[in-house]
């Protein structure tokens, strides 16, 4: 479903250039240039933070780094309605690409029929004009158990050839909306995650890869104990060629996270090993596995889908990622999602059953291709000083390794990430308010390649 846009009020310009200096703490933290991984894995403890009601004076500037906010109600009324809204601040720093992602988890229970769940974020300037916005859907009927994961990705700031109406006042508004009846009443908490990536050089880099050959299912070894993650913050690193055993249940979801370097790309083998406890009858359950790149974009190609916890065993979820990671694959179109080095995911899981059951499986994850030479990161800004005392030493885009060619150096995440409310900016009070929804239904199983996902970039 791609998202309303809503216009939530103004506020001039010139506001925002006198009052924005009487903010005590720096904007960010600056970059130093050359960098080797400019984007936090942010998977440290989660903050609490409290977003405004409103674009207004008391809209906490978030920081590169992860989040948590509790979104109180669904939409009410009809299909689709939005329900609670909430405001927060960013940098806005010219040369500088955005990722932001919003993650909502269905709660464990059944809504009723026809009730879609939701989430949106949209990046708005300063005078509330929609710069991008993405979002997400669900419809979870017959026991569907998915998160919904909005992701904003771009533009960079300042770029000439991006919308007029993206941020050019270094600091962004960004909007965040629940979606959808679906568990209207139910407070849920959402994971707000910040990255900000540098300009790179990218100088003799070559352009976006082409697709890959099929790559072989890993063959499944001698498996050790391994606990999944219940998000992707608890994810644990597997290693390639390793097998892993783990058990999970009806309605919920293990994570585990895949480091690659640039140029490597990955297949990956699920099989439920059994025996299901209690065993249910011959449909089973439905089971995927999903995945997605370092800040949360999902690829619907490299998704599966398996009935599980029936009375036969041995039923495997297995794909390859189709592009080798490589910086220039955002220049393209399938690849880009594949634009960025650091921990990929793999997410299994199981959907919801009126009788719960629990299974054992095993998973083997195999990384092709050599490490490459990466861009030379830079600083967002001629000039800028090395980043200030106490910056976090998070490591590596997602954890995973650098390129060959990339410089050891300082990560943009920042040990305190929410510095309170930002400074009366002269905001006008009022607001129109224009809503728009489209629900997107998936009901059948997931084939080999599943394209259709319902979270897409507007």
């Amino acid at each position: 479903m791609t998202g309303p846009a809503r216009l939530l009020g103004a506020v001039t310009a010139a506001a925002l250039a006198v009052l924005t200096p009487t903010i005590a703490a720096p904007i960010s933290a600056p970059i130093a240039a050359p960098i080797s991984a400019p984007i936090a894995t942010a998977d440290d403890q989660a903050v609490p933070v409290s977003g405004a009601d409103r674009p207004g004076t008391t809209a906490p500037r978030l920081d590169p780094g992860r989040y948590v906010d509790t979104f109180s109600r669904g939409g009410i009324g009809e299909y689709g309605a939005m329900g609670t809204t909430k405001y927060y601040v960013i940098d806005a720093r010219p040369g500088v690409h955005p990722y932001i992602s919003v993650t909502l988890s269905p709660p464990d229970a059944d809504p009723a029929p026809e009730q879609l769940f939701g989430v949106e974020v949209t990046l708005l300037d300063s005078t509330s004009d929609v710069c991008a916005a993405n979002a997400a859907d669900d419809l979870p009927v017959q026991g569907r158990h998915q998160p919904v994961i909005a992701v904003l990705n771009g533009p960079v700031f300042g770029d000439p050839d991006a919308n007029a109406s993206c941020p050019t006042d270094e600091l962004a508004v960004l909007q965040v909306n629940r979606i959808g009846e679906a568990f209207a009443d139910q407070p849920l908490e959402a994971e707000i995650v910040v990255r900000m990536e540098p300009p790179a050089d990218r100088a003799g880099l070559p352009g976006p890869a082409p697709v890959g050959a099929d790559l072989p299912a890993p063959a499944h070894g001698t498996p050790a104990d391994l606990a999944g993650g219940r998000s992707f913050a608890q994810a644990p690193a597997l290693s390639s060629g390793a097998t892993y055993h783990d058990t999970i249940a009806t309605g919920e979801d293990r994570y585990y996270k895949i480091p690659l370097s640039w140029g490597q790309r990955f297949a990956y083998s699920v099989t439920e090993i059994g025996p299901a406890d209690p065993t249910l009858d011959a449909s089973g359950v439905e089971v995927t596995a999903d995945v997605f790149n370092p800040v949360r974009e999902l690829d619907g190609f490299a998704s599966t889908g398996s009935l599980w916890f029936g009375p036969a065993v041995g039923a495997t979820l297995g794909a390859d990622t189709d592009y080798p990671v490589r910086y220039t694959n955002r220049d393209g179109v399938l690849q880009a999602i594949y634009a960025l080095d650091g921990d990929y995911y793999l997410r299994v899981g199981a959907n919801r059953n009126a009788v719960p059951s629990r299974t054992d499986f095993v998973l083997t994850v195999a990384i092709d291709g050599r490490a490459q030479t990466g861009p030379t990161y830079l600083a967002a800004q001629p000039g800028d000083p090395s980043p200030a005392a106490g910056s976090s030493t998070e490591g590596p885009t997602g954890g995973g390794s650098p390129g060959a060619g990339s410089a050891a150096g300082v990560p943009t995440a920042q040990a305190d990430p929410v510095r309170g409310g930002v400074p009366a900016w002269g905001w006008w009070a009022g607001a129109a308010v224009a809503v728009a929804a489209v629900g997107a239904v998936i009901l059948a199983l997931r084939a080999r390649r599943r394209p259709d996902q319902a979270a897409r970039q507007r």
